[in-house]
Protein backbone atom coordinates (compact mmCIF):
# COMPACT_ATOMS: atom_id res chain seq x y z
CA UNK A 1 0.00 0.00 0.00
CA UNK A 2 2.87 2.39 0.77
CA UNK A 3 4.38 1.60 -2.64
CA UNK A 4 1.06 2.36 -4.32
CA UNK A 5 0.75 5.71 -2.56
CA UNK A 6 4.34 6.58 -3.42
CA UNK A 7 3.69 5.76 -7.07
CA UNK A 8 0.56 7.92 -7.09
CA UNK A 9 2.53 10.88 -5.74
CA UNK A 10 5.32 10.25 -8.25
CA UNK A 11 2.85 10.20 -11.16
CA UNK A 12 1.28 13.47 -10.05
CA UNK A 13 4.68 15.13 -9.59
CA UNK A 14 5.93 13.96 -12.99
CA UNK A 15 2.76 15.20 -14.69
CA UNK A 16 3.09 18.60 -13.02
CA UNK A 17 6.69 18.82 -14.21
CA UNK A 18 5.69 18.05 -17.78
CA UNK A 19 2.97 20.68 -17.73
CA UNK A 20 5.50 23.21 -16.56
CA UNK A 21 7.77 22.27 -19.48
CA UNK A 22 5.11 22.10 -22.20
CA UNK A 23 6.49 25.12 -24.05
CA UNK A 24 9.72 23.20 -24.62
CA UNK A 25 8.38 19.74 -25.44
CA UNK A 26 5.03 20.44 -27.16
CA UNK A 27 1.81 18.72 -26.23
CA UNK A 28 -1.57 17.56 -27.50
CA UNK A 29 -4.76 17.01 -25.51
CA UNK A 30 -7.15 14.19 -26.32
CA UNK A 31 -10.37 12.48 -25.27
CA UNK A 32 -11.19 8.85 -25.99
CA UNK A 33 -14.05 6.39 -25.62
CA UNK A 34 -13.85 2.61 -25.69
CA UNK A 35 -17.30 0.96 -25.93
CA UNK A 36 -15.72 -2.30 -27.16
CA UNK A 37 -14.58 -3.66 -23.79
CA UNK A 38 -13.94 -7.33 -22.99
CA UNK A 39 -13.43 -8.49 -19.37
CA UNK A 40 -10.54 -10.96 -19.05
CA UNK A 41 -9.32 -13.26 -16.29
CA UNK A 42 -10.74 -12.42 -12.88
CA UNK A 43 -12.95 -9.70 -14.37
CA UNK A 44 -14.53 -12.24 -16.73
CA UNK A 45 -15.20 -14.65 -13.86
CA UNK A 46 -16.66 -11.86 -11.72
CA UNK A 47 -18.94 -10.41 -14.41
CA UNK A 48 -19.65 -13.83 -15.99
CA UNK A 49 -19.62 -12.24 -19.42
CA UNK A 50 -17.23 -11.56 -22.29
CA UNK A 51 -19.09 -8.44 -23.43
CA UNK A 52 -22.07 -6.68 -21.86
CA UNK A 53 -22.83 -4.27 -24.67
CA UNK A 54 -22.67 -0.51 -24.39
CA UNK A 55 -23.17 -0.64 -20.61
CA UNK A 56 -19.43 -1.41 -20.35
CA UNK A 57 -16.89 1.14 -21.51
CA UNK A 58 -13.70 3.10 -20.89
CA UNK A 59 -13.74 6.91 -21.10
CA UNK A 60 -10.48 8.82 -20.85
CA UNK A 61 -8.85 12.22 -21.26
CA UNK A 62 -5.22 13.21 -21.13
CA UNK A 63 -2.25 15.11 -22.52
CA UNK A 64 0.50 13.72 -24.71
CA UNK A 65 3.91 15.38 -24.38
CA UNK A 66 6.58 15.08 -27.06
CA UNK A 67 10.16 14.59 -25.93
CA UNK A 68 12.41 16.70 -28.20
CA UNK A 69 14.66 14.86 -30.68
CA UNK A 70 13.16 11.45 -29.85
CA UNK A 71 10.35 9.14 -30.97
CA UNK A 72 9.12 8.98 -27.38
CA UNK A 73 6.09 10.64 -25.80
CA UNK A 74 4.70 10.75 -22.26
CA UNK A 75 0.98 10.68 -21.51
CA UNK A 76 -0.62 11.44 -18.13
CA UNK A 77 -4.27 10.45 -18.25
CA UNK A 78 -7.42 10.16 -16.17
CA UNK A 79 -10.41 7.97 -16.93
CA UNK A 80 -13.35 5.85 -15.87
CA UNK A 81 -13.90 2.16 -16.58
CA UNK A 82 -17.16 0.28 -16.17
CA UNK A 83 -17.68 -3.49 -16.55
CA UNK A 84 -21.27 -4.57 -16.08
CA UNK A 85 -22.03 -8.18 -15.13
CA UNK A 86 -24.47 -10.53 -16.83
CA UNK A 87 -27.19 -10.42 -14.14
CA UNK A 88 -29.32 -13.58 -14.41
CA UNK A 89 -32.25 -11.85 -12.69
CA UNK A 90 -32.36 -14.27 -9.76
CA UNK A 91 -30.55 -13.89 -6.40
CA UNK A 92 -27.26 -15.76 -6.05
CA UNK A 93 -27.43 -18.93 -3.99
CA UNK A 94 -23.67 -19.57 -3.62
CA UNK A 95 -20.51 -17.49 -3.98
CA UNK A 96 -20.04 -19.00 -7.44
CA UNK A 97 -23.45 -17.68 -8.56
CA UNK A 98 -22.66 -14.09 -7.67
CA UNK A 99 -22.35 -11.65 -10.57
CA UNK A 100 -20.37 -8.45 -10.04
CA UNK A 101 -20.54 -4.94 -11.47
CA UNK A 102 -17.17 -3.18 -11.49
CA UNK A 103 -16.45 0.54 -11.81
CA UNK A 104 -13.24 2.47 -11.25
CA UNK A 105 -11.73 5.90 -11.64
CA UNK A 106 -8.09 5.77 -12.59
CA UNK A 107 -5.07 8.00 -13.12
CA UNK A 108 -2.24 6.75 -15.29
CA UNK A 109 1.03 7.65 -16.93
CA UNK A 110 2.09 6.05 -20.22
CA UNK A 111 5.33 6.04 -22.16
CA UNK A 112 4.69 5.94 -25.92
CA UNK A 113 7.16 4.85 -28.58
CA UNK A 114 6.68 5.44 -32.32
CA UNK A 115 9.33 3.38 -34.12
CA UNK A 116 8.29 4.09 -37.72
CA UNK A 117 8.86 7.37 -39.53
CA UNK A 118 6.32 6.77 -42.30
CA UNK A 119 3.75 4.74 -40.37
CA UNK A 120 1.60 6.42 -37.64
CA UNK A 121 1.73 3.34 -35.41
CA UNK A 122 2.82 3.58 -31.78
CA UNK A 123 3.18 1.33 -28.74
CA UNK A 124 2.57 2.32 -25.13
CA UNK A 125 2.88 1.02 -21.60
CA UNK A 126 2.62 2.46 -18.13
CA UNK A 127 1.27 2.26 -14.57
CA UNK A 128 -2.06 3.47 -13.25
CA UNK A 129 -3.80 4.02 -9.93
CA UNK A 130 -7.38 2.70 -9.65
CA UNK A 131 -10.06 3.19 -7.03
CA UNK A 132 -12.76 0.53 -7.40
CA UNK A 133 -16.48 0.53 -6.65
CA UNK A 134 -17.81 -3.04 -6.86
CA UNK A 135 -21.36 -4.35 -6.36
CA UNK A 136 -22.95 -7.78 -6.44
CA UNK A 137 -25.61 -7.42 -9.14
CA UNK A 138 -27.70 -10.37 -7.91
CA UNK A 139 -27.09 -10.00 -4.17
CA UNK A 140 -30.73 -10.47 -3.14
CA UNK A 141 -31.12 -10.54 0.64
CA UNK A 142 -28.40 -13.12 1.26
CA UNK A 143 -25.31 -11.10 0.35
CA UNK A 144 -23.95 -7.64 1.05
CA UNK A 145 -24.53 -5.77 -2.22
CA UNK A 146 -21.71 -3.22 -2.01
CA UNK A 147 -18.21 -4.73 -2.08
CA UNK A 148 -16.32 -1.45 -2.50
CA UNK A 149 -12.70 -1.28 -1.45
CA UNK A 150 -11.94 2.29 -0.38
CA UNK A 151 -8.25 2.30 -1.21
CA UNK A 152 -5.86 2.97 -4.05
CA UNK A 153 -4.95 -0.02 -6.22
CA UNK A 154 -2.08 -0.37 -8.66
CA UNK A 155 -2.66 -1.21 -12.32
CA UNK A 156 -0.67 -1.49 -15.53
CA UNK A 157 -1.51 -1.39 -19.21
CA UNK A 158 0.06 -2.00 -22.59
CA UNK A 159 -1.34 -0.98 -25.94
CA UNK A 160 -0.92 0.03 -29.52
CA UNK A 161 -2.41 2.97 -31.40
CA UNK A 162 -2.86 3.92 -35.04
CA UNK A 163 -3.35 7.55 -36.04
CA UNK A 164 -5.94 7.69 -38.82
CA UNK A 165 -5.70 11.45 -39.30
CA UNK A 166 -4.18 14.37 -37.42
CA UNK A 167 -7.33 14.49 -35.29
CA UNK A 168 -8.45 10.87 -34.98
CA UNK A 169 -6.79 7.70 -33.71
CA UNK A 170 -7.83 4.17 -32.78
CA UNK A 171 -6.12 2.07 -30.12
CA UNK A 172 -6.24 -1.34 -28.49
CA UNK A 173 -5.16 -1.70 -24.86
CA UNK A 174 -4.87 -4.42 -22.24
CA UNK A 175 -5.14 -3.35 -18.59
CA UNK A 176 -4.71 -5.34 -15.38
CA UNK A 177 -5.31 -3.87 -11.92
CA UNK A 178 -5.56 -4.97 -8.33
CA UNK A 179 -8.85 -4.86 -6.45
CA UNK A 180 -8.31 -7.26 -3.57
CA UNK A 181 -4.64 -8.02 -3.31
CA UNK A 182 -3.99 -10.43 -0.44
CA UNK A 183 -2.25 -13.44 -2.04
CA UNK A 184 -2.36 -15.37 1.23
CA UNK A 185 -6.15 -15.78 1.08
CA UNK A 186 -7.30 -19.07 2.57
CA UNK A 187 -10.91 -19.49 3.68
CA UNK A 188 -11.99 -23.02 4.66
CA UNK A 189 -15.63 -21.85 4.62
CA UNK A 190 -15.46 -21.20 0.88
CA UNK A 191 -15.13 -24.20 -1.40
CA UNK A 192 -11.77 -23.99 -3.13
CA UNK A 193 -10.52 -21.10 -1.01
CA UNK A 194 -8.30 -23.17 1.25
CA UNK A 195 -6.90 -25.04 -1.74
CA UNK A 196 -5.78 -21.86 -3.46
CA UNK A 197 -8.39 -22.08 -6.22
CA UNK A 198 -9.64 -18.66 -7.32
CA UNK A 199 -13.10 -17.81 -6.01
CA UNK A 200 -14.65 -14.88 -7.95
CA UNK A 201 -14.76 -11.75 -5.80
CA UNK A 202 -12.42 -13.06 -3.11
CA UNK A 203 -8.72 -12.49 -2.46
CA UNK A 204 -6.77 -12.02 -4.57
CA UNK A 205 -8.88 -10.41 -7.31
CA UNK A 206 -7.09 -8.60 -10.11
CA UNK A 207 -9.56 -7.48 -12.81
CA UNK A 208 -8.20 -7.15 -16.32
CA UNK A 209 -9.79 -6.05 -19.56
CA UNK A 210 -9.14 -5.49 -23.24
CA UNK A 211 -10.59 -2.44 -24.95
CA UNK A 212 -10.68 -0.82 -28.38
CA UNK A 213 -10.89 2.96 -28.17
CA UNK A 214 -11.38 5.84 -30.53
CA UNK A 215 -9.64 9.13 -29.69
CA UNK A 216 -10.11 12.73 -30.76
CA UNK A 217 -6.98 14.88 -30.62
CA UNK A 218 -7.23 18.62 -29.99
Amino acid sequence: MKITRFLAVALLATSATLVAQDDQSGYQMYVSLGPALTPIGHAKKMTQTTWSGLSSYVAEAGITFNLPATNVQMRPNVGHVRMWGDDPGTPADTVYDRVYNLRAWYFGFDIIYSPFENLPLSFSTGPSIHTWDVDIANAGSKWLKNQQKNQLALGWRIGTSYKITDKWAVSMEYTIAEWKNDPAFSDPDVAGGAAGIYVPGFNPSRPSYLTIKGSYIF
